[in-house]
């Protein structure tokens, strides 16, 4: 199957994770870290924390915050991050606490 422009690959898996891409799956795909830089620079995606990006154009959910938490810790070279305590209740909606 062909490949797009490096900035459509990125987006095609950013849009299937609330927007979201790490570092590590853009070098995956040949885009090395100063191209996604770049790419940041020129307002296609934002930083949100290390290692981790959004798409500028992909909607925002309540989920986007939760995603981007749980794929923080793999670019500290561990493994997925987990939501737990008052985040979890509130992503199942059973209590008003604000994460």
């Amino acid at each position: 199957m062909p490949r797009g422009t490096p900035q459509r690959d990125l987006a095609g898996i950013a849009l299937s994770r609330h927007g979201l891409i790490t570092v590590d799956e853009a070098e995956q795909l040949g885009v090395d870290t100063v191209r996604l830089r770049q790419m940041a620079r020129r307002g296609a995606f934002e930083r949100i924390s290390r290692g981790v990006y959004r798409l500028t154009d992909a909607p925002h959910s309540r989920f986007t915050a939760y995603a981007a938490a749980a794929l923080w810790p793999r670019q500290a070279g561990t493994s997925v991050g987990v939501i737990s305590h008052e985040s979890a209740l509130d992503l199942h909606e059973l209590c008003d606490v604000n994460p």
